[in-house]
């Protein structure tokens, strides 16, 4: 409670600013990557029957995420970027305990609900933040460096997890993503005085924050954007859920499993470096609009392949697919978010609150089921990745079809 009441008067400067924003966004990651290694372990100690329910504490964490979105950042702009974000990491530190504490599955799905809950504060404030204080190239710098950070989390926490296990039970887990939390906040409350001067703040009011909503949707953009990247990382949620079960019974690959999630997870952050040299060259709709084509055509021709020849059990063909398909996902993610919130200037925080929101709700929502399909093998990840790559083009193709900006 000390450090929460301490405020500090001068602004850190961009190199430490830089490093809190991502260390902030990096915690959505390490909730979701460090926790695959354990499942196993969870489902064994919980006894659980259908060893597929386990992925629903991705699914729950995902949900509870998509949820507090939409209300963390108007309330932002109310009452300040530091106290929401202490409020959700409160959130966050009793979903935590409540998961180490777990004796029984639903239990856990409750504390994995309100983790998701609180950490979607960070995720929804951060991006303010930095708008609050940078603009232009300083701030394109700013996000890049946070962006290589978050994608650098998914390649090493599966490791981070494995490790943590040699050392003790899963509940660990748990307790060190707590651990993280907490000091996380901890240099946030020290350090960073508040972003959000008083005189620039808005009354909270529900209905402000209706008309906000119905305005964002009323956009075609908006709609447009919800179901493409809706659809798109629900194929990505789908495989997530899946993967630990996927390594180690497709490939037979348990002991290596951190290492390949964590060269898949790798691929999306080139796409990201790659798509800041072609964007402004080929435009956002041109990009996004290939990247889909070019995975749906993919995923087709190795489905095709892994029903028609013997390489349902090789790892290299599915790692190859696996390679080319995270790496489209790379250029989608944020030209298809920057289409949406292109016409949105005037509410950029309840647009960017809206859109997070009911993206990450509609991606847990078709991801689910997919991943609870599993049966041992590829193919329910491979079919999903077909299909709703193809419905994500369409979209693109006929829904967001305005012209690339010049």
């Amino acid at each position: 409670m000390i450090a929460l009441n301490f405020t500090p008067t001068r602004q850190p400067g961009l190199v430490e600013f830089t490093l809190l924003i991502a260390a902030l966004t990096s915690i959505l990651a390490l909730g979701i990557d460090a926790v695959l290694p354990a499942m196993p372990g969870m489902a064994m100690e919980l006894s659980l029957r259908d060893v597929n329910s386990i992925q629903l504490v991705i699914t729950y964490y995902l949900l509870g995420m998509g949820a507090g979105q939409i209300l963390f950042g108007p309330a932002s702009d109310s009452f300040g970027r530091k106290p929401v974000i202490f409020a959700g990491m409160g959130l966050f530190v009793i979903g935590s305990l409540i998961c180490a504490g777990a004796h029984d599955f639903d239990t856990l799905l409750i504390g994995r609900l309100v983790q998701g809950l609180g950490v979607a504060a960070p995720r929804a404030v951060t991006m303010s933040m930095v708008r609050d204080l940078y603009e232009g190239r300083e701030m394109a710098k700013v996000m890049s460096v946070v962006s290589a950070v978050f994608i650098l989390v998914p390649a090493v926490a599966p490791t981070l997890g494995v490790a943590i296990l040699a050392l003790g039970s899963w509940r660990m887990i748990f307790l060190f993503i707590l651990l993280v939390g907490g000091l996380t906040v901890a240099w946030l409350s020290l350090r960073q005085p508040e972003t959000l001067p008083p005189t620039n703040r808005r009354a909270f009011r529900l209905s402000t924050i209706l008309s906000g909503i119905f305005e964002v949707m009323s956009k075609r953009e908006s709609i447009g954007t919800i179901l493409a990247s809706g659809i798109s990382t629900g194929a990505l949620f789908g495989y997530l859920g899946a993967s630990q079960q996927l390594f180690a019974q497709a490939f037979d690959q348990a002991d290596n499993f951190p290492y390949l999630f964590g060269a898949l997870a790798l691929a999306i952050g080139v796409a990201s470096v790659v798509n800041a040299s072609l964007v402004m060259r080929y435009g956002m709709r041109f990009l996004s609009r290939n990247a889909a084509l070019f995975s749906t055509i993919i995923s087709l021709v190795y489905l095709i392949a892994y029903l028609t020849l013997p390489i349902q059990s090789m790892l290299l063909p599915f790692m190859i697919w696996g390679l080319c398909v995270f790496f489209c996902l790379g250029i989608m993610f944020g030209n298809i978010m920057s289409i949406g919130m292109a016409p949105l200037g005037h509410l950029a925080g309840v647009g960017a609150a809206v859109l997070g929101s009911l993206t990450t709700v509609l991606s847990a929502a078709i991801g689910s089921p997919i991943g609870q399909a599993f049966n041992g093998t590829a193919l329910p990840i491979i079919l999903g990745f077909v299909v709703l790559h193809a419905i994500t083009y369409l979209i693109i193709r006929f829904v967001l079809n305005a012209p690339d900006p010049i």
